[in-house]
């Protein structure tokens, strides 16, 4: 996972760097986690970007990775603008966006895209986020075994 995050992070640093955020990784170099790394972190990106375009300058990022012996999950914080508690229920439908002003040339399929790309992977995807405050992102893979 360590490698996926780093990539993902590569992905937008120059954002990052040309809005002087910054961006704190949590992920303990052993987890391991069977995907399509490749779509993980296109997956990664969308939401990072999408936390360096609801932030200000100057605010922090964060993607933490947590892994029991039930699941793997990756949060993406931030301490943006927040989300309208209204606007929840659209925000993963494609070509939806919550503030027009923001990124003009976004046409909304981020988040549709990394909805796709975690539900195709057997995971969920869901948000919390308060106005004026913080969005987190949280994306949840269940390990499965075999045997009894």
């Amino acid at each position: 996972m360590e490698q996926v995050i780093l990539q993902a992070s590569e992905g937008v640093q120059f954002l990052l760097e040309e809005r002087d955020q910054k961006l704190h990784i949590d992920c303990d170099e052993d987890i391991r986690m069977l995907c399509d790394g490749e779509w993980l972190t296109e997956a990664l990106i969308n939401l990072l970007k999408n936390a360096s375009d609801y932030s200000q300058e100057g605010k922090n990022i964060w993607i933490e990775v947590e892994q029991t012996n039930v699941f793997t999950r990756i949060y993406v914080k931030d301490e943006g603008v927040g989300i309208p508690e209204e606007e929840l229920p659209n925000i993963f439908k494609r070509f939806y966006r919550v503030n027009q002003e923001v990124n003009p040339n976004s046409v909304g399929i981020g988040l549709a895209l990394t909805k796709s790309i975690v539900e195709g992977m057997g995971g969920t995807i869901h948000v919390k986020s308060e106005e004026g405050k913080y969005t987190w992102f949280v994306m949840t893979w269940l390990k499965y075994y075999e045997g009894r």
